[in-house]
């Protein structure tokens, strides 16, 4: 069950890390949704962005965001490598909170979502958690993508696709983890350009600690609208997936 909005006692601070890279038409939306999050809003310390150097105003946007929320603590941090990992671990140097939660540029968490992450922590004992990835196609070929990635014939079995019943799995999707984890096995492996997720994870497991998928954890993700944009996303995810096999033959 989520947290009540005034029940803070025993809770952990967040901080809240989203890389983005040329997010301009979504940035607003992700963070006005991190905004109005019902977890206690003193404890969600502090929204990291960080940016890859954007080309398509990301960063004004932000910065005109951040005068309209002065209160929110949010930082526009720079990620001179505009590669995820590196933007991940500039994001968990500069992070204060007890927990956190690593969001996405094309992604809208529910409400509820980092209450439940960290009601799944502290429930569960593990050391990252995460939920249901739903894509919301905003086109008609990226509607026609949602569709295809929803499906066990599109996406294979991860239940943070496809759905399924709460327990400890390989990876999850935008996790939510315990700070202390990274202390212990490394941060972000920044010579992986894409899947650095599912590398710290098996990094994680390898290292005795558990991740756990809960169905009560949601979030939208918006899938590219383009032919071309999905073609130059999935050879990256393929090329990478095969990268990763080859330094860690057991993530197979």
């Amino acid at each position: 069950m989520a947290q009540e909005a005034g029940a803070s006692d025993g809770l952990p601070t967040v901080s809240v890390v989203l890389p983005v890279l040329n997010e301009a038409a979504h940035i607003e939306q992700v963070l006005s949704r991190l905004l109005a999050q019902d977890y206690p809003r003193h404890l969600v310390i502090e929204i990291l962005v960080v940016d890859g150097r954007s080309e398509d105003g990301t960063r004004d946007a932000t910065s005109q965001f951040q005068h309209r929320h002065p209160l929110a603590g949010i930082r526009l941090l720079d990620n001179p490598l505009r590669i995820t990992s590196a933007a991940l671990n500039i994001g968990i140097r500069a992070a204060r909170g007890d927990v956190l939660v690593r969001m996405d540029g094309h992604a809208i968490p529910a409400t509820d979502y980092v209450s439940r992450c960290v009601d799944a922590l502290q429930r569960t004992g593990a050391a990252n958690v995460g939920g249901v990835v739903e894509p919301v196609g905003r086109t008609p070929f990226g509607a026609a993508v949602a569709l295809a990635t929803k499906h066990p014939l599109g996406a294979g079995d991860a239940r943070y696709r496809v759905g399924g019943s709460a327990g400890d799995v390989d990876t999850v999707a935008y996790g939510a983890f315990r700070r202390e984890v990274f202390q212990d096995v490394g941060l972000f492996d920044e010579s992986m350009v894409v899947n650095e997720d599912y590398e710290v994870n098996v990094r994680i497991r390898a290292a005795g600690y558990r991740i756990h998928f809960n169905p009560s954890i949601r979030l939208q993700y918006t899938p590219r609208g383009t032919v071309g944009d999905l073609w130059r996303q999935y050879f990256r995810y393929g090329w990478w997936k095969v990268e990763t096999l080859r330094r860690v033959p057991r993530s197979l």
